[in-house]
């Protein structure tokens, strides 16, 4: 497979599962194979490359068929609503933290041997999942204590509980500060930089009938993915001149404006064929 094959796949599988969980999900009943085929080709997908998201979505196990003479409907099953849910936590909303920090942060020391170079990788994006930055080698921290059960099951699932050292706790008032720390672990520019790119790309665009569901889950697809890029410090880790929560929240205002055009869009492509099971 071509590295663009598996970029193309990677981004229909990501549509998909923005679909499933922002059209499908909300109205607990089964969808017809035909409505997710078109709305991810209204959302700029091939023909051949939805049918393939979905017939891999339902290898995955994300998707239960029902057969229905010629016609096949799918239900979301427990996993892909566990993936969801777990999903929506991070994602929804996505303003900053207001509450005020208490100073306190989860500490991680990580220093895998050779033998579990195959989960590294994994580890690190759950890590970054979860807003944990790398400010040196073998150290990761994360302002949000309240993740600590999160950071527990990433550690046991991987088997790592025999060579991970957790902790909680503040610095000191020897040593780097915990503005030093925000500066050594993540580039809070790049985070601004990558808001801008989106909005330029995404943002410019007026919504008509017939792409505004391309638009709105375009713009979903990158917002589910901005915990990855963006740690969501608290407001007293973060710079006074920093414009990443105005620019977040410009995205947000975008996802509020083109939402219920994008569900009258589904709508009207979901009431082409009478509800699965209905007579």
């Amino acid at each position: 497979m071509t590295e663009q094959n598996a970029r193309s796949q990677a981004t229909a599988r990501r549509i998909l599962l923005t679909i499933l969980g922002e059209f499908v999900l909300p109205s607990e009943q089964p969808v017809w194979n035909a409505t997710l085929v078109e709305a991810m080709m209204a959302a700029g997908q091939t023909e051949k490359s939805a049918r393939q998201a979905v017939l891999r979505a339902a290898q995955t196990g994300w998707l239960a068929k029902s057969r229905h003479g010629k016609n096949v409907s799918w239900s979301l099953t427990p996993m892909v609503l566990e993936l969801m849910a777990e999903g929506a936590q991070r994602v929804y909303p996505m303003n900053h933290l207001a509450r005020p920090w208490d100073g306190q942060w989860i500490i991680l020391h990580v220093s895998l041997p050779d033998r579990y170079r195959q989960v590294r990788e994994r580890l690190y994006k759950a890590l970054q999942w979860a807003g944990f930055g790398n400010p040196s080698p073998g150290l990761w921290v994360c302002p949000h204590t309240d993740r600590q059960d999160e950071v527990g099951r990433v550690i046991r699932g991987l088997d790592l509980s025999e060579v991970v050292f957790t902790f909680v706790g503040s610095s000191l008032s020897v040593g780097a500060t915990d503005q030093r720390m925000v500066q050594l672990s993540w580039d809070l520019e790049q985070v601004s930089r990558h808001y801008k790119k989106l909005l330029r790309e995404i943002g410019e665009h007026e919504y008509d009938h017939d792409k505004v569901l391309a638009h709105y889950l375009h713009l979903l697809t990158e917002w589910e993915k901005l915990p990855l890029i963006d740690p969501r410090l608290p407001n007293a880790l973060l710079p006074a001149e920093w414009d990443g929560q105005h620019l977040a929240a410009q995205l947000g205002d975008l996802v509020n404006k083109w939402r219920e055009p994008a569900r009258r869009r589904w709508k009207e492509i979901a009431d082409k064929l009478p509800q699965p099971g209905a007579r």
